[in-house]
Order: structure tokens, then C-alpha cells, then sequence
């Protein structure tokens, strides 16, 4: 797959944009129990977002990262030099002020009226052929601000861009559910957190104890309810779930969990405040580059991760006249964290779906991994779908598959070596360089996403030959 903004690109007085939120950018005023206020915190929907995409932007891909802030002629110097340093697309300053003020740590209050980016700004402007759009929006605003995005463009031949649907957190309430599913039919992905899916099925969920099966629940009914996301109903449904991760699902993909980066009470964990907007953004840029929802999740969660370690937006590093991977956030290398996070879940766990693996395997930038061509078995086509190798060294080896049917243990055919690849704890598919089998006679259905393999050293969790 070809890269999201090309170097030759980056240096064009019109560069492509491949990313633009259209939230908000404030300066928080944050007031904690027995402690001194903290001002002038940048903050905001769109300041978040746009960090997640710029994270997966280093320069000089950072200006096809568009951003249209309204701002005052009193926003502090030191904070505009600071968004100036990320090398973004900036455009239009408008002279009003923003703040916010708050007297707890989910409690606040806008102090001045809000302005909200208007999508007719866009016009004449390189943010107008962005390949993403982010917006947080209640469901009857995003209906009319997509269509007006759709029809800008339309009028001058663009193509459709990815619309990201982060729903408005006072907006979701029980009665408008209904307004909500009809609304997903403009979008290509909707993302509620997970409390915001509960409020709106009318159902309060605790923020300490989260019921994994209850929002998977809740998802899946949401999809089955409407006549999918997405004008062609082949958008996705994530859910950001707090400690818990993130859940996607889509009608044509099982639903898949992801773990977040940082665990329940990891001492790097500061304040919580944005991560969700930054899974979003970064989450976008993922998807452009693999065209998978469960690989761009991968993406979203380390986004998240770097919102989390502090009050605010993190710290930008670079070594002048280095390369972009010198690029450093707190002091560390987001595609490096990427890599950590992949292989801390397997690896495999996080591929769904094949058919954009070779596209994945050339768009991910680590260059520890390596694709190897698939090598199939030749069973009956209805029971093995599809399959294909990464390789992250020549000592270990992930198999990504997606079967039909469940292949029951006595059903196995027995391996002289290889690998033994287990899912959710129940060996399925014993598998060599060679070869992969499946048994055709099993008729019940079963699609599986992830798998979690062993490396050639590792022993199986038990001894048991497959019988």
C-alpha cells in the first residue's frame, strides 16, 4: 500500500492531508481537591485527535496532518509555539477565546461560548481533500456536517473520505438510540466508550468493573439493528473501553478485543483525560496505512497510551538533521512501542481478516518484520478459508487464519513438527512450514480472528499429541 503522504509530498505548498479533526481546541483550567489550579492546559476533542494521527506522522509527514483551530489573540505564545512544532497544516485563526474550568476530575464548564470549526471554512483549503475527518458530534449535528463535508467535496470531484464518529458524550441518552443507528449510516466508523454505549441502551455501567460481555452485547445489537455503518454498511463499531481496551466489530468481522498499552494501575498512568480522542486519531492514521480496523486498534491504543502520562499533551524531541524516527514523545519511540505492544498480545491476536495482509506487512514500519508467502494445505475450500505467515524472526513464526468450520482435537491430523497454535485456550490447528490441515467433515460454523502461537523452542501447554 502506498504510504499515507509520499517525502516529494511533504514539501508541496499543497500537501495531501490525510488527517483532520474538526473538534476543539482549549486551554484547560483543571482545579483538583488541595491543590493549586494548573492553566493554560492545552486540551480538547480536536487537540487530542490530532495528536493521536501526529504521533503516526513524523515529519516530514506531519503536514499531512491538517488542523483548523479557532484560537484568540490572547492564547499564550509558548502554547502556539508548541502546536507550531509538530509541523502540522495549520489554517485560520479566529480571535475568541476557549477555556474550560474544572472543579473535579470528570466534572466542567466551558467559561466562554464554544466555536465550533464550521466545515464551509474548509472551502479553498487543503483540509477540504483530507482522506479522514474526525468529529464530535451529537447524532443529529454529524448527519449534516458529514453531508456538507460529502457535498464540498462532491462539487469539486474528491472522493469520499473516511468520516471517524466520535459520538457527543451528553447526547447519549436511551432516546437516542434510534437517532444514533440512523446516523451510523453517514459514517464509516462510530466510536462510543463504553459507558456511552450503556447510556444509550439505558443500561449504567460502573467504571471500576467493566462486564466484557455486556458491551460486546450491547455492540452487537447496535449492528444488528441497523442496516450497518457506513453508506456501503462495511464501516466498524469501536468501542473504547478504559482498562479494558477496545472492542471492534463490524457485520462482516468477528468481534475482536485489544488490550490496552498501559494495565489497570500502571504507575505511568496520570490522568485519563483525551486518551480516547488520541485513540481515535491515531487509529485513522492505521487504518489508512493497513486498511485493517483490528490493525489500526493496534495503532489507537498506542495513541491512547501517550495521552495517558500526563496532564496535557506530551513532550515533542527530536535530533535536528536526523531521521523521522528520531522523533521522540516523552522520550520514547512511538513505532518502537507500536512493536512492543504487538508482541506483548502475540502478534497474530491482533489480525482479523487476510485479504490485506501482503498491503499490511509492506505498510507497517518495523522493519523486524517480514512477510513469507502463505503455504496451504488443500482440504475441501468451505473449511479452510484462508491463511498466511509473519515472521518476526527466523525463530518464531505467527499464523493469521480464518477458518469455517471448528476442527475438533480428534480431528486433527498429526504433525512430525511445527508449531501448535491454540485459540481462546482450545487447540485448533497443528501446523509445519509446510503444511496447514484442516478436517472438512465438521460442519459447525466458526470464524476465527485471533490465534496466539508458539515459537519453535516453546513446548505446547501440554504434551498431548492430537488424537
Amino acid at each position: 500500500m502506498n504510504p499515507v503522504l509520499s517525502d516529494s509530498e511533504a514539501y508541496d505548498e499543497k500537501p495531501s492531508i490525510s488527517f483532520t479533526s474538526l473538534g476543539l481546541l482549549v486551554l484547560d483550567e483543571i482545579r483538583l481537591p488541595g491543590q493549586e489550579p494548573l492553566t493554560d492546559i492545552l486540551g480538547g476533542s480536536g487537540a487530542y485527535a490530532s495528536l493521536g494521527a501526529r504521533l503516526f506522522l513524523p515529519t516530514p509527514l506531519s503536514r499531512s496532518l491538517g488542523w483548523m483551530m479557532n484560537i484568540g489573540n490572547d492564547f499564550p505564545e509558548l502554547r502556539q509555539r508548541y502546536l507550531e512544532s509538530w509541523g502540522a497544516t495549520m489554517i485560520s485563526f479566529i480571535y475568541a477565546r476557549i477555556k474550560a474550568n474544572s472543579s473535579s476530575a470528570k466534572d466542567f464548564m466551558y467559561t466562554t461560548s464554544i466555536l465550533q470549526v464550521d466545515v464551509s471554512s474548509l472551502k479553498s483549503t487543503p483540509l477540504s481533500r483530507s482522506k479522514a475527518y474526525h468529529f464530535l458530534e451529537s447524532p443529529a449535528n454529524i448527519r449534516s456536517r458529514a453531508s456538507e463535508i460529502l457535498a464540498l467535496r462532491q462539487g469539486f470531484g474528491i472522493p469520499n473520505p473516511l468520516i471517524i464518529w466520535e459520538p457527543a458524550p451528553l447526547s447519549c441518552k436511551a432516546e437516542n438510540l434510534q437517532p444514533c443507528i440512523e446516523a451510523t449510516g453517514t459514517v464509516n466508523v462510530f466510536s462510543p466508550n463504553h459507558l456511552e454505549l450503556a447510556r444509550l441502551f439505558g443500561e449504567p455501567l460502573s467504571t471500576r468493573f467493566l462486564d466484557k460481555e455486556k458491551i460486546q452485547s450491547m455492540a452487537l445489537e447496535f449492528l444488528n439493528t441497523n442496516e450497518g455503518i457506513g453508506p456501503d454498511a462495511k464501516g466498524f463499531m469501536i468501542v473504547r473501553a478504559g482498562e479494558e481496551g477496545c472492542l471492534v466489530c463490524a457485520r462482516h468481522i468477528p468481534p475482536t478485543w485489544l488490550p490496552p498499552f498501559y494495565r489497570y494501575g500502571h504507575d505511568k498512568v496520570v490522568d485519563p483525560t483525551g486518551a480516547g480522542n488520541a485513540f481515535l486519531g491515531a487509529f485513522t492514521i492505521g487504518d489508512l496505512l493497513t486498511e485493517d480496523a483490528v490493525q489500526a486498534a493496534c495503532y489507537g491504543s498506542i495513541g491512547a497510551s501517550f495521552a495517558l502520562e500526563q496532564v496535557g499533551l506530551p513532550r515533542l524531541t527530536r535530533n535536528e538533521g536526523a531521521s523521522a524516527s528520531a522523533e521522540l514523545w516523552n522520550g520514547e519511540n512511538v513505532l518502537e512501542r507500536l512493536s512492543e505492544y504487538k508482541r506483548s498480545i502475540g502478534g497474530a491476536e491482533v489480525l482479523g481478516h487476510i485479504d490485506h495482509i501482503t498491503s499490511t506487512a509492506q505498510s507497517i514500519q518495523d522493519s523486524r518484520m517480514l512477510l513469507e508467502p502463505p503455504q496451504r494445505a488443500k482440504p475441501a475450500a468451505s473449511s479452510l478459508h484462508n491463511a498466511g505467515y509473519f515472521m518476526r524472526d527466523p525463530h518464531r513464526l505467527i499464523v493469521f487464519v480464518l477458518v469455517k468450520h471448528r476442527l475438533p482435537k480428534q480431528q486433527l491430523l498429526k504433525s512430525s513438527g511445527g508449531l501448535v497454535i491454540y485459540i481462546n485456550e482450545e487447540l485448533v490447528i497443528q501446523e509445519t512450514r509446510s503444511k496447514i490441515w484442516a478436517d472438512p467433515e465438521d460442519h459447525k460454523t466458526l470464524i476465527i480472528s485471533s490465534v496466539a502461537a508458539l515459537t519453535k523452542n516453546d513446548r505446547p501447554l501440554n504434551n498431548e499429541t492430537p488424537r
